[in-house]
């Protein structure tokens, strides 16, 4: 986040909320912080190494700019940590 701007010409408007999700509240899960965006390759990394197999820019319904990032389901159904 703190070379967005510079690097990828991203500019970050407001604070980044914390992570809510119940797998960060579990304990048992992985956290936002666990995952790995390569922008220039344009793929995200879990932290058991998958990478994504598809990604896909957009727009939210509030319109702003959104990346979505699918997994493999091949290589995550099987994962012990899912």
């Amino acid at each position: 986040m703190v070379t967005a701007r510079r690097d990828h010409r991203v500019d970050l408007l407001g604070s980044i909320l914390a992570s809510t999700s119940w797998q960060t509240k579990d304990g048992g899960g992985f956290s936002q912080a666990g995952f790995t965006i390569d922008w220039e390759t344009r793929q995200v990394t879990c932290p058991n190494g998958t990478t994504t197999s598809h990604w896909r820019e957009g727009l939210s319904q509030q319109g702003a700019t959104v990346v979505r990032a699918r997994f493999p389901t091949a290589a995550c159904r099987p994962c012990k940590a899912r």
